[in-house]
């Protein structure tokens, strides 16, 4: 009868570590991945520079990483819709500039620090969502999130 009771507190105590180690659903709102956190902050849809539909997404990069790293080598980052990969687009910051709203993703974050940064992207149709999954570059870690394009605005 002792040894039923001893068998019955393990596994009761194995349960409650695996319920544990669930922890709280992921924010559909932000990508983690390894020592990386880009929080969804807006997208727009916005003209390219060859007048095509374009969705312009900008995050707050969060570094927890012990080195200064940019949001573009985190990890690889794959944007769908309809399970098709959408096209880099290059947008200008204004007409009489050779700077793309998007070089921010490219500058270092130093440690522990976080930069507002913007990925833009060519359009298939402007109703389907998107879909953006990174995976670390150095492990397997990936995260995913969906924009729905019905929601959001045009910018002329």
């Amino acid at each position: 009868m002792k040894t039923i009771k001893i068998l019955s507190f393990i596994l009761a105590m194995l349960m409650m570590v695996s319920l544990c180690a669930c922890g709280e659903p992921d924010d559909p709102n932000s990508i983690a991945i390894e020592d990386y956190v880009a929080t969804f902050v807006k997208a727009e849809i916005i003209p390219d520079n060859d007048g095509n539909d374009a969705i312009a997404i900008t995050f707050d990069y969060q570094n927890n990483s012990d080195e200064a790293k940019s949001f573009e080598w985190t990890g690889y980052h794959e944007i769908t819709q309809a399970g098709a990969e959408l096209e880099y687009a290059p947008i200008f910051v204004s007409e009489d500039s050779y700077d793309f709203i998007d070089d921010g993703a490219s500058e270092d974050v130093e440690p522990g620090a976080s930069k507002e940064v913007t990925i833009t992207y060519t359009l298939n149709d402007t109703t389907t969502p998107v879909d953006i999954k990174s995976t670390g570059l150095i492990t397997a870690d990936t995260d995913e999130m969906t924009i729905d394009l019905t929601t959001l605005s045009v910018v002329q």
